[in-house]
């Protein structure tokens, strides 16, 4: 029902002026009902992306894989066992691949998860309980220890010490006062506050962080042609796509070499005996 309510929300934005709100009365009803209609309110896309299984789906069954796998297999035949060593960068290189992508995926699950579906706003001078895809810009909310920030404020009152590790990767508290800005998907670990909303919905900086990490994780990250990626994971790349390129080369000139042995052994076992069949038949006809 949730998710229908959030659809039936989302609307082609116009610019609107933006509403000068103060931290003791908040909006009026009538101007929520304006910035919603203007578009402006907190509702997020409902675009999924991968799943584990079809991440590890996307890494093993590549062209680069199939290649290698059918080169494996001939040299399995040939008895060329030692030659087969390339396939353990292969397997490696693909369980990064895998590795990095579900590490993401478990970053973004956090990002996106919202410890409490309601928040404390402030309209018509009164504190309210609304849902959280019905905030709006400029919307006041009372944030305090242990809630998640759902949207980008700038903070008007009070001071609070946040925690911004899903965003930045910094683990320490950071003390912010009035005037400061609040990064949605951060948590308030101590104090109070009154924030006004600045960017909402898919604009609010968890969002887009969100949405582009979601565009990288879509690409598979096992095809040596994706430049894309090879820009994003240099360290990754650098490292194994020359090592892959290199082994696979080897790999097929072994290959070719013993192939042409186990032709001229067959041949030569082919010649000996017919070789030793007329020898054996002229010394025969010198007895006689």
């Amino acid at each position: 029902m949730q998710l229908k309510s959030q659809k039936t929300q989302e609307v082609k934005k116009r610019k609107i002026e933006r509403i000068k709100t103060t931290a003791k009365f908040g909006l009026t009803n009538e101007q929520v009902k304006q910035i919603r209609e203007a578009g402006y309110s907190n509702t997020l896309s409902n675009k999924s992306y991968k799943t584990v299984k079809q991440i590890i789906f996307d890494n093993l069954f590549t062209f680069f894989n199939l290649v290698f796998f059918i080169l494996g297999v001939c040299l399995f035949i040939a008895h060329s066992y030692k030659d087969m060593s390339f396939l353990m960068i292969i397997v490696l290189n693909t369980l990064i691949g895998i590795f990095q992508q579900v590490r993401s995926k478990i970053k973004l699950d956090k990002l996106t998860l919202i410890s409490s579906p309601k928040s404390i706003v402030v309209r018509n001078g009164e504190k309210l309980s609304v849902l959280n895809h019905e905030l709006v810009r400029d919307d006041v909310v009372i944030l305090k220890s242990g809630d998640q920030i759902t949207a980008d404020a700038t903070l008007l009152e009070g001071e609070i010490q946040v925690d911004e590790s899903l965003l930045t990767g910094e683990s320490d508290p950071i003390p912010k006062k009035a005037g400061d800005e609040l990064l949605s998907g951060s948590f308030v670990l101590s104090g109070k506050c009154f924030a006004r909303l600045d960017n909402v919905g898919e604009d609010s900086y968890a969002s887009r962080l969100t949405m582009e990490a979601k565009k990288n994780l879509h690409k598979p990250q096992s095809d040596m042609m994706a430049s894309r990626y090879m820009e994003q994971r240099p360290i990754c790349w650098s490292s194994f796509s020359p090592l892959i390129i290199i082994s696979g080369m080897i790999s097929t000139a072994a290959l070719l070499r013993n192939v042409w042995s186990w032709h001229w052994r067959s041949s030569e076992e082919s010649v000996q005996p017919a070789g030793r069949t007329i020898s054996s038949a002229t010394a025969a006809q010198r007895s006689t």
